[in-house]
């Protein structure tokens, strides 16, 4: 499991718990949601006899999430709510913060998207060295940040086991570094400011530079190998023209 790679656990509040219900809860009214567009419930017809009837207001996420979790109640007191909506909106961090509960030093974020970070912090920012899990596209960064973006020497692997060990920048490729193809031959690169990698066909924009840039060195070894025959069919005919005279 990734989370446990990252080393994140309950805590006194059972944060992961709660967590764990949002991501339950979501899948549910993102369910509902579509059940609702695919099937839109028939107009009522109006009855000038009758009072119209008042619908409840459907409970709110946090609601159902806090709702869900009564055994924790008593344990949370009155911030059980707040506690619960926090997580929603901010996911978990565990780790070091200042005296002004600013995040500094060493720590580990579950995001609700689903994503990992686990390294240091400055000023709430991801700032120093950090491994960062993309929980959707199945990436994984290892190496230096600064003000919340990739800068400096690093790695990414990719989900087709693909890697790129070099230099960032503003959270792009930009300097010297080395591509790893998934059979592991590699490829050493020069790249300055190439985009996140597009995943289509599991080829980067970084890595179809460099088959064109193959494909162009492949060009120019057989025009020199052609230029090399023709050398030797030279030579060959004259030495057939000076032992015809002799």
């Amino acid at each position: 499991c990734q989370r446990a790679a990252f080393a994140f656990d309950q805590g006194s509040d059972n944060v992961l718990a709660i967590f764990d219900k949002w991501v339950e809860i979501r899948k549910e009214i993102e369910e509902r949601e579509l059940e609702k567009a695919l099937n839109p419930p028939e107009e009522e017809e109006e009855n000038d006899d009758e009072d119209p009837e008042e619908k409840e207001p459907e409970a709110s996420a946090e609601q159902l999430v806090y709702e869900a979790l009564s055994e924790f109640h008593e344990d949370w007191g009155k911030r059980g709510l707040g506690l619960v909506k926090m997580i929603g909106e901010l996911g978990v961090y565990q780790g070091a913060r200042d005296s002004e509960f600013t995040k500094e030093g060493v720590g580990r974020t579950l995001f609700p998207s689903g994503d990992m970070f686990c390294g240091e912090y400055k000023d709430n920012k991801r700032h120093g060295l950090g491994t960062y899990y993309w929980a959707a596209k199945g990436m994984m960064y290892t190496g230096r940040w600064r003000n919340n973006v990739r800068d400096g020497v690093g790695r990414m692997i990719f989900p087709d086991g693909g890697r790129y060990l070099g230099a960032w920048s503003g959270n792009k490729r930009n300097g010297e570094g080395r591509y790893t193809y998934p059979d592991g031959s590699t490829y050493n690169l020069s790249l300055i400011h190439i985009s996140e990698p597009t995943r289509l066909l599991s080829i980067s924009y970084a890595v179809f530079c460099l088959k064109k840039k193959k494909k162009k060195n492949n060009k120019k070894n057989n025009k020199k190998s052609k230029k090399k025959k023709k050398a030797k069919k030279k030579k060959n005919k004259e030495k057939k023209k000076k032992h015809k005279k002799k």
